[in-house]
């Protein structure tokens, strides 16, 4: 329809007689190979929709992101499939956010990572805890090697500072304030080290806490120092 020939910048009729050589002509050629297995899929009877995000070629000259969706409405006598309806919508804007927020995942984790710190993040609604590799790698632990939970991460502290840092934990969620703390941790083979941590809270309209992140660093040398 109109729409479907405005989201790349013509009128319709500008197109001509539309078929599906319309769609190969203005498809990224690799979003074209994609949505072909996808679409066969679907045809084969596999899929119970197709749907592709693809790059569609504008009439400016840049590409827009579409979502395409489809189904297979009707075969015939023989099988073969015969009529197919579907939709396109313009994700332009979605996929260009998606895009950025990865592209400052990637950066945040370069800083995080020349810095030598861990980070973390605690989801108090459903007490989900997630730590990077390197949060793993300050406690002793291989990566991922073990569930990690706030009752976990107490039991790995050194026992003389379990009160103060856990203290500070809530006292923190209470008041909404940041956290800047320094506790040592026992490894495994029993080394001590000296961790710095930071966090701050994220609090819901009524003033309660529900997500808690922030990072971790090794202090050990400079406190040996």
């Amino acid at each position: 329809n109109e729409r479907w020939a405005e989201m790349i910048g013509y009128r319709l009729e500008e197109l001509g007689r539309c078929n599906i050589n319309t769609w190969k002509r203005f498809a990224h050629p690799e979003d074209l190979a994609r949505s072909n297995e996808l679409l066969a899929a679907h045809l084969r009877g596999e899929t119970e929709r197709y749907e592709c995000e693809a790059r569609m070629a504008h009439k400016d000259g840049h590409w827009v992101w579409v979502l395409d969706r489809g189904k297979l409405f009707g075969r015939t006598a023989s099988g073969e499939p015969a009529w197919m309806a579907g939709t396109h919508t313009d994700i332009t804007d979605a996929v260009t956010q998606r895009e950025d927020l990865v592209r400052a995942q990637q950066r945040l984790a370069l800083a995080l990572e020349g810095g030598g710190l861990g980070a973390w993040d605690w989801d108090l609604r459903s007490n989900h805890v997630i730590w990077d590799a390197r949060m793993y790698a300050l406690y002793g632990r291989p990566p991922h090697s073990v569930a990690v939970s706030y009752s976990s991460w107490t039991t790995w502290l050194h026992p003389e500072d379990v009160a103060r840092a856990t203290a500070a934990v809530q006292h923190a969620l209470a008041s909404g304030e940041s956290i800047d703390m320094e506790f040592r941790v026992r490894w495994p083979d029993g080394q001590v080290r000296h961790i710095r941590g930071a966090g701050r809270v994220q609090q819901a309209d009524d003033g309660t806490a529900v997500r808690l992140t922030g990072v971790n660093w090794d202090i050990t040398e400079s406190r040996r120092l």
